[in-house]
């Protein structure tokens, strides 16, 4: 990863209107120079979304738990949450949650490393679940 916010490869899912259920496991690292990941999701029309960002419960991960509630957010809205202390050890982070889709679009999950010449990664066992609930009238 760059410091140019980017979707991680793979861990992109088309969603139609409706409300969804995701569940994600981001399995990542830091080389021994980074000093942080920022992960985020980037959204398809929304009305609202409901998401709780954990992560393993080490030192070098500064949030522990957070939620995360939504209103009203345009297509390509983004937000992101940082992993502020590097670790050369794997390290997993896992986001669920509800989120009521009101156009069709794509769910992306973004990355970004928090040093330009510092290494990040996004490793190839992560993995995203999106089940679609149902529609609202």
């Amino acid at each position: 990863l760059t410091t140019v916010t980017a979707n991680i490869g793979g861990m992109t899912v088309a969603l139609g209107s409706g409300v969804y259920q995701i569940a994600a496991q981001l399995v990542y690292s830091l080389d021994a120079g980074a000093s942080a990941i920022h992960f985020g999701l980037q959204f398809p029309a929304i009305r609202k979304a409901n998401l709780q960002w954990m992560g393993q419960a080490a030192a070098a991960v500064t949030f522990g738990r957070t939620q995360i509630n939504y209103a009203a957010q345009a297509a390509g809205s983004s937000n992101i949450i940082a992993i502020t202390s590097g670790t050369t050890v794997v390290q997993v982070a896992e986001v669920r949650g509800i989120i009521w889709v009101t156009a069709p679009g794509n769910l992306h999950f973004i990355a970004r490393s928090e040093i330009a010449n510092a290494t990040a990664r996004v490793h190839a066992a992560s993995t995203i679940a999106v089940w679609h609930i149902g529609l609202i009238p």
